[in-house]
């Protein structure tokens, strides 16, 4: 993960209130793409299957469901209620990230 190669990695843990949901399909380099716009009208979130690159995937092609992520944006700082700082020990984290990204690359 991205983390293990800073000073302090840390996770924040949080609730999200999410409310009113758009699901974007759009791609995000698309003359529909949502990139850099406001909220939709009417509601409070957007939710988006994303692939390792933070684009959205071609879902009548997409086949590797283990590269999917969720990304969320949230129209108000007050629907994210922070729970937990967890502060990660460095000692092993880069071998790990390390071992990560090469069994990535080799699939």
């Amino acid at each position: 993960p991205y983390f293990a190669h800073r000073a302090d990695p840390a996770l924040l843990i949080s609730f999200v209130t999410l409310g009113n949901v758009y699901p974007v399909t759009e791609r995000h380099d698309g003359p529909e793409t949502l990139t850099g716009t406001s909220m939709k009208p009417g509601y409070t979130a957007h939710y988006a299957g994303v692939v390792a690159d933070g684009s959205t995937p071609d879902w009548d092609k997409i086949r590797d469901v283990d590269n999917l992520f969720d990304e969320v944006v949230v129209a108000q700082e007050p629907q994210i209620s922070p729970v937990y700082l967890i502060r990660l020990d460095t000692k092993n984290l880069k071998d790990i990230a390390e071992d990560r990204d090469s069994s990535r690359k080799s699939q």
